[in-house]
């Protein structure tokens, strides 16, 4: 049987451990693993306030989640975008709405929604003004023992020059937990 040094064996502990924190830590959107059930879909979206010649579709990808524990659903969303050189002007900050669902006859209730603001993420951009980046809304709890829920989620934005106010785009929900 081979040997270690007590200084190795200790960098192996520690490396476990850290590994170990870094799963308990992953984000809910990455880890299906952990008993989220996630479904990702993507929207190409014009920019209705852009008249230009320039290309000025955003490439938007949306991973919902959900996680049930008792009588406790978890939701999360991670939005990915790859925005056009230059970006957009926005009226007031464009947002990420998170729905909590229940899936009913006729049509599906919902349970509860949560707001997030996204303005600031859109808006950052590299030296090259490319506006590429993400946004996730971090795990989000409600208690409810009702059955059949999943999450949706839909981009709030008010495109600068168009004149028709807040538009939704709706995503494709998670499967059921």
């Amino acid at each position: 049987m081979a040997k270690i040094s007590r200084s190795a064996a200790t960098g192996l502990i520690l490396a476990a451990m850290a590994g170990s924190a870094l799963a308990a830590t992953a984000s809910p959107a990455s880890a299906a693993s952990t008993g989220w059930r996630c479904h990702t879909s993507y929207k190409s979206i014009d920019n209705p306030g852009d008249w230009g010649p320039a290309p000025d579709n955003w490439d938007f990808k949306v991973k919902n989640c959900i996680k049930r524990t008792g009588s406790t659903v978890w939701t999360a969303a991670h939005v990915s975008w790859d925005g056009p050189i230059g970006g957009a002007k926005f009226v007031g900050d464009p947002g990420f709405r998170l729905y909590v669902m229940q899936s009913a006859p006729g049509q599906d209730r919902m349970v509860a929604h949560r707001d997030f603001n996204i303005g600031y993420a859109l808006n950052r951009h590299d030296k090259w003004s490319d506006h590429n980046g993400s946004f996730d809304t971090g795990a989000w709890r409600v208690k409810t023992g009702k059955r059949g829920l999943y999450t949706d989620g839909a981009l709030k934005i008010d495109w600068a020059g168009d004149g028709r106010g807040e538009r939704h785009y709706g995503f494709s929900p998670s499967p059921r937990a």
